[in-house]
């Protein structure tokens, strides 16, 4: 398996997913590159200095991690790897190179960006800063005589025909040093209008289609690596609709016409920036108050996982109170039963069916999908469940006792941890609100005593159910053998903690008291939304559940997620698939986010934190009855 293409590929998925002195405009001056790209490109990526972070990626220790990973054998054995693995060996053979991590190395230079215009079919331009004398010494250049020489302009380019798509297609691989450039591109036309671009007067520039964002970035500086994305473009193409397989999660992009997101390598991690603009039909009014949630970082030192958001105390009731449940009483969801034949795929990569979800796998079906073209691919409703659900009146009254508080924040706590005895994995749930007013503690724990009654005891058992406040100041219901049931919590000021247990409770009042905030990062000063994972806390509990849920007896065990197992081995897509970005990611502790929504552009900060201490030793792969 060639790890050159693989870096082709990434490069493509960042890209889909990441000059004339007079002009002063913010993309002249933070993206020079984009004013010789042509327009009409799904998304732009450049880099400051591409040679630089190639050599980094190369030297550092994710780099042999990644190759190594379940993450990448399974790439390895998709469709998808497939047919752009083929796409690139037609490229291969008729230039007569291997496109190797050194061939890549020798082409790049300096200031860099790729623009992609059709993923299926490899439409690409590739511009770097490259002087002619070392652009003549790359491999592809010692290729020349099998290539045809024209002009356009006062530019000369190299150009060979070469049948593609296992001959359906025709496609003209070109290169070009031009004026300190060195530009690669997979159609003929690509590289004239990039030529054009050499040319002052040219209309068809990127730069062009890029400025409305720029502008309505705040505060935008291009660092690192900066991706551009046309979010339209992007949905309509065929391999995103069947490849994205974030299900609703999809409808994040419903109106947003572009978005732009900047890297930056820093001594205390990485710094991302992203920018997503809302089109004119989607312009959101911000009904929630924005809040200044950097209090609740204090709480990320208690739990692994923390997302906070600004709430409409007027329309978000309904919000908090399912956050309640879910932390108190969280049910299981149904799946869908492996007899039921599989139905028709949507944009979202999920379809009608008993569930709603077609692709609960990433199986054989996902595969063949994508090279299906009678696949319908497009909006489905699952007829037997379009009803909506019926509301529980105990939730619709908690809501209320909410309600009454002004909640104006809310935020989603979580941990997950094995016990050394047992090796069971057990989950701690909390959540906490900021609260405009006072909160009604006796109404609260009125309902969440009925809700105790209801699901846990026969009808007689006991005739009230008392609560109890310790001297750490938790108060919990007194139910004797099913005492966590129903949680606990703790009032600190105008801001409720509610967690399932007492312990974790606790833990949260002490880290809200003692524990320093984590820095925040960026400098956003209207806040709607916050979120902390820690990667390396997290990654045991995680490896060893998920290793055990995604057992099939039909596939062996042997050789999942260790060194020297074979390509075409099984590989579980949570316990193999995506346990082993946690190995490569070990780097980094920990991930925090915070988001502004504003009514034009909802802005993010994100700081990916390296790890400060040594990385603990391995996961051990725990095998069925361990």
């Amino acid at each position: 398996m060639k790890r050159s293409f693989f870096w082709l590929f990434a490069c493509i998925l960042f890209v889909s997913a990441l000059a004339v002195a007079a002009d002063r405009s913010p993309t002249a001056d933070s993206m020079p590159l984009a004013r010789l790209i042509p327009r009409g490109a799904i998304a732009y990526v450049q880099a400051r200095d591409f040679a630089g972070l190639f050599g980094k990626w190369k030297a550092s220790p994710a780099h042999d991690r990644y190759y190594a990973s379940d993450n990448f054998r399974a790439f390895g054995q998709s469709r998808l790897y497939a047919k752009l693995s083929e796409r690139l060996k037609e490229f291969e053979t008729g230039a007569g190179i291997e496109m190797t991590e050194d061939r890549v190395a020798e082409m790049a230079g300096g200031a860099t960006a790729v623009a992609m215009y059709d993923m299926g079919k490899l439409e690409i331009v590739y511009v770097t800063e490259l002087p002619a004398a070392k652009a003549s010494l790359t491999e592809l250049f010692k290729q020349s005589s099998k290539f045809e020489t024209r002009k356009r302009g006062n530019a000369q380019y190299s150009v060979l025909e070469l049948a593609t798509d296992g001959g359906r297609m025709r496609q003209g691989l070109c290169f070009s040093a031009t004026d300190g450039k060195f530009v690669i591109t997979t159609t003929e036309s690509l590289m004239q209008r990039t030529l054009d671009n050499f040319a002052a007067e040219s209309t068809d520039r990127l730069s062009d289609s890029i400025a409305p964002t720029l502008a309505a970035a705040e505060n935008f500086a291009a660092h690192d690596a900066t991706l551009w994305t046309d979010i339209p473009r992007l949905k309509a193409q065929r391999f995103f609709k069947l490849y994205w397989v974030q299900g609703k999660a999809a409808t994040a992009l419903d109106g947003v016409s572009a978005t732009l997101a900047d890297l930056e390598i820093a001594g205390d991690g990485i710094h991302e920036r992203r920018w997503s603009l809302y089109d004119d039909t989607a312009r959101k009014a911000v009904k929630a108050e924005p809040r200044n949630p950097i209090d609740f970082l204090k709480l990320a030192s208690g739990a692994q996982f923390l997302e906070a958001e600004a709430l409409d105390a007027a329309t978000d009731d309904a919000k908090a109170a399912s956050a309640v449940m879910k932390t108190l009483f969280p049910a299981v969801r149904p799946t869908q039963p492996p007899s039921d034949p599989p139905s028709m795929a949507t944009s979202g990569g999920s379809s009608s069916g008993e569930n709603g979800q077609r692709y609960q796998d990433l199986d054989e079906r996902f595969d063949r999908d994508i090279d299906d073209p009678s696949l319908a691919v497009g909006d489905s409703r699952d007829k037997k469940t379009n009803q909506a659900p019926v509301a529980d009146p105990l939730e619709t009254e908690l809501a209320a006792v909410l309600k009454a508080s002004g909640p104006t924040m809310v935020a989603r706590l979580g941990s997950a941890k094995t016990d050394a005895a047992t090796k069971y994995v057990s989950f701690d749930r909390a959540v906490i609100f900021e609260f405009r007013n006072g909160f009604d503690a006796k109404k609260y724990e009125a309902v969440i005593s009925e809700l105790i009654f209801r699901r846990y005891l026969i009808a007689g058992t006991l005739k009230g159910i008392e609560w109890r406040t310790n001297e750490s100041g938790i108060t919990s219901p007194n139910i004797g053998g099913i005492s966590e049931q129903g949680g606990a919590y703790f009032v600190d000021g105008k801001r409720v903690v509610i967690a399932n247990s007492v312990a974790f409770a606790a833990s949260l009042k002490t880290a809200l008291i003692a524990a320093a905030p984590l820095p925040s990062p960026g400098d956003l000063k209207k806040v709607t939304r916050l979120a902390n994972f820690r990667l390396r806390g997290s990654a045991a509990s995680y490896s060893r559940l998920m290793i055990m849920i995604d057992f099939n007896a039909d596939n062996s065990l042997e050789g999942m997620g260790e060194e020297g197992s074979t390509e075409n081995e099984y590989v579980s897509f949570f316990g193999g698939n995506i346990a082993s970005l946690l190995k490569v990611a070990d780097g980094f502790d920990h991930i925090t986010l915070e988001a502004a929504n504003g009514d034009k552009v909802l802005t993010e900060a994100v700081t990916y934190r390296f790890a400060t201490s040594p990385a603990p030793g391995p996961v051990k792969m725990p095998r069925p009855g361990e």
